[in-house]
C-alpha cells in the first residue's frame, strides 16, 4: 500500500513537471531579449516614420508568446501591425502594455512634443496668411492695372475728368497693396522665427531623449506555430520624432556637356534610440491632412455702359519668367527655408541604397539616394532689357524613375561651390533647368539710340513710333563664346495697329511672332566686341490715343 501511494505521488509530480514545460519554454522566449529588438527597416515620411522591428523565436507546436520590450512610449498604437514567417507561424493577437520607469522625463518629452506640434500648426497658419496676402496683392494689382486705362479713356473723353475720385480709387488700391505686402512680410518673419524655435525644441528633445527612456511600452504577440523550428516575427508601428527633407547637389561640367545631379536627403531622428544598419525608404506622402473642405464664395459679374469717342491705345506688360537666380554664398535666401509639404497629387518613395546608422539625438544624417549622370546643354543667356548680364544656365532631362520633388540645390562649377537655389517639381522626362550664376567674362551693355513719336502730316492719318537700340557684347574669355541674346518687340492685338521690324535690324535672329521675342546666337571671340542692333516701328492710326505707349 505504501509503495502504491509512493508511485502515485511520483506520477503526479512527473505530470506537473510535464505540464510546466510549455510555460517554461514560453518564459525562456520572453527573457531571451531584454532590450528592444533591432530596427530592421523604416519608411520615413516628412513628419514621422513607419518602423519595423524583427524578433527571432524558436517555435514549438502550439501557442508561443513573443515580447517586444522597451518600445517607444510615443508610438501610435492604432498603427500596430504584426506578421510571422517560418514554422507555419501565425500571429493571433497583439497586446500593448505601458511601463513607467521615471515619470519626470516622460512629461518633459510630452511637453516638448506638444510645443513642437503647436509650432507646426502655427507655421501652417502663417503659411496660409502669406498665401492670402499674395492673393490679395495680385488681385489689387490687377484692379489697379484695370483702373489706369479707364482713367485714360475718361481723360480723353471729358474736358474736366473727376480726378479726385480716380485719385481716391488709386490710393485705395495702393493702400490694399501695401497692406498685403505688410502682412506677407510679417508672415515671413513669423515663419523664420517659428522655424528657429522648432529647431531649438527639436534639439532639446533630442538631447533629452538621448538619455535612457523613462516610460516605455511592451508589445506581447501571441504566435501559434504549426511546426517546430525558428520563426521570424515582425512588428511595425508609426512614431514621431523622425523627419526628412530633400537636398540636391548639381555639378556642372560644361566642357563635357554633362551635369551630375546628386539626389540627397537630410534625415532627423530624435527618438533617443540609436538605430544601426537600417534599411531606409523615403516617402513624400503626408500622413495627416486637413479634412475640412474649402467653401466657394459668390462671384459676381457686372457691366457699366460707357460712351467712348476715341480708343485709347495702352501698353500691357506681361509678367516674364526667367531662370531662377542663384543665391550668392553667405547671403540669406529662401534656400534656408524649411521645405513646405504641398499636395501635388502624387506620392514618391525613394529607396536608399545599403543601410544607414542614426544617432537618435536629433542630429541630421545626410544620405545619398542616387547620382544622376545627365547629358546637358549649357548656354550663356542675356536679356539686356531686363539685366545687363550674361547668365550661364544648364538644361537636362530628368531620366530618373521618379519625379524630383522641390528642395534646395547646391550648385558647383569647376569644383567650386557657387551658391544655392531652389529646384522646383520636375516630372519624369521633364526638363531640369538650373542657373549657375553670372559669367563675369562676358560684358553686356544696352544703348538707347532713339525712341521717337512722329505725328501724321496734314494729309496723313497714321502716327509712327520708332524705336532703336544697340546691344554691345564683349568677351574676355580665353575661348570663343556663343551668347544667346533675347530682345522683344510689341505684339499688336489689333488689325489696324502694325508693328514693323526695320530691315536695319541685325540679321540672323529667330522671331517668335506670338510672343514678340527675337533671339540671336552671337559668337564672340576672345577680347572681341560685337554690336547687335534692334530697330522697329509701331504704326498707329490717328483715331487712337497712343499716349499710353
Amino acid at each position: 500500500m505504501t509503495n502504491l501511494s509512493s508511485r502515485r505521488m511520483m506520477l503526479a509530480g512527473l505530470g506537473a513537471l510535464l505540464a510546466a514545460l510549455p510555460a517554461a519554454s514560453s518564459l525562456a522566449a520572453e527573457k531571451a531579449q531584454e532590450g528592444p529588438p533591432a530596427v530592421a527597416r523604416v519608411v520615413i515620411y516628412p513628419d514621422r516614420a513607419l518602423v519595423t522591428r524583427v524578433l527571432k523565436i524558436d517555435c514549438a507546436k502550439g501557442p508561443v508568446r513573443a515580447v517586444f520590450q522597451n518600445l517607444p512610449y510615443g508610438l501610435d498604437p492604432t498603427t500596430l501591425k504584426a506578421a510571422a514567417q517560418g514554422a507555419e507561424a501565425q500571429v493571433e493577437g497583439v497586446s500593448l502594455y505601458q511601463r513607467v520607469l521615471a515619470e519626470a522625463q516622460t512629461e518633459q518629452l510630452r511637453a516638448l512634443d506638444a510645443r513642437i506640434e503647436a509650432l507646426l500648426i502655427e507655421m501652417q497658419e502663417q503659411q496660409r496668411v502669406r498665401e492670402r496676402a499674395l492673393a490679395q496683392r495680385s488681385q489689387t494689382e490687377s484692379l489697379r492695372n484695370a483702373v489706369v486705362p479707364v482713367l485714360n479713356r475718361e481723360a480723353a473723353a471729358e474736358k474736366k475728368p473727376n480726378l479726385a475720385a480716380w485719385t481716391t480709387a488709386l490710393d485705395v488700391t495702393r493702400e490694399l497693396q501695401e497692406e498685403a505686402d505688410d502682412r506677407r512680410r510679417t508672415a515671413d518673419a513669423s515663419l523664420r522665427d517659428l522655424t528657429r524655435q522648432r529647431q531649438e525644441l527639436q534639439a532639446q528633445r533630442g538631447a533629452l531623449a538621448s538619455t535612457a527612456p523613462r516610460r516605455v511600452q511592451d508589445a506581447e504577440l501571441m504566435v501559434r506555430c504549426g511546426a517546430s523550428g525558428p520563426s521570424r516575427v515582425e512588428l511595425s508601428y508609426m512614431t514621431g520624432g523622425v523627419s526628412w527633407e530633400p537636398l540636391y547637389e548639381a555639378r556642372a561640367a560644361a566642357a563635357h556637356n554633362a551635369l551630375d545631379l546628386s539626389v540627397l536627403a537630410s534625415i532627423v531622428q530624435a527618438t533617443g534610440e540609436a538605430w544601426k544598419d537600417v534599411e531606409v525608404t523615403l516617402s513624400t506622402a503626408t500622413t495627416r491632412r486637413d479634412a475640412t473642405p474649402p467653401q466657394l464664395q459668390r462671384l459676381y459679374l457686372g457691366a457699366t455702359p460707357e460712351e467712348q469717342d476715341k480708343k485709347v491705345l495702352v501698353r500691357r506688360d506681361e509678367e516674364m519668367s526667367r531662370v531662377t537666380a542663384t543665391t550668392p554664398v553667405g547671403s540669406p535666401g529662401n534656400a534656408e527655408a524649411a521645405v513646405e509639404a504641398e499636395d501635388q497629387g502624387l506620392s514618391v518613395q525613394l529607396k536608399v541604397p545599403g543601410t544607414v546608422d542614426f544617432p537618435g539625438d536629433g542630429r541630421p544624417t545626410r544620405v545619398n539616394v542616387e547620382t544622376l549622370k545627365l547629358a546637358a546643354s549649357f548656354k550663356l543667356l542675356t536679356l539686356p532689357k531686363l539685366l545687363p548680364h550674361a547668365f550661364r544656365s544648364a538644361e537636362a532631362q530628368n531620366v530618373a524613375r521618379y519625379p524630383l520633388i522641390p528642395g534646395r540645390v547646391d550648385l558647383f562649377s569647376a569644383g567650386s561651390f557657387i551658391g544655392s537655389s531652389r529646384l522646383p517639381l520636375v516630372a519624369r522626362g521633364d526638363k531640369i533647368k538650373l542657373a549657375f550664376g553670372i559669367d563675369e567674362q562676358v560684358k553686356v551693355r544696352r544703348i538707347v539710340v532713339e525712341e521717337l513719336k512722329k505725328d501724321p502730316g496734314v494729309l496723313g492719318n497714321t502716327r509712327k513710333l520708332t524705336y532703336a537700340y544697340k546691344i554691345e557684347l564683349a568677351s574676355y574669355a580665353a575661348k570663343p563664346t556663343e551668347v544667346t541674346l533675347q530682345e522683344q518687340v510689341p505684339v499688336s492685338q489689333m488689325d489696324d495697329v502694325k508693328v514693323v521690324i526695320d530691315p536695319k535690324t541685325t540679321p540672323g535672329y529667330e522671331l517668335a511672332k506670338e510672343e514678340g521675342f527675337l533671339t540671336w546666337k552671337v559668337s564672340v571671340a576672345p577680347k572681341e566686341k560685337k554690336l547687335v542692333e534692334l530697330r522697329f516701328a509701331v504704326e498707329v492710326p490717328a483715331k487712337y490715343d497712343s499716349s499710353g505707349l
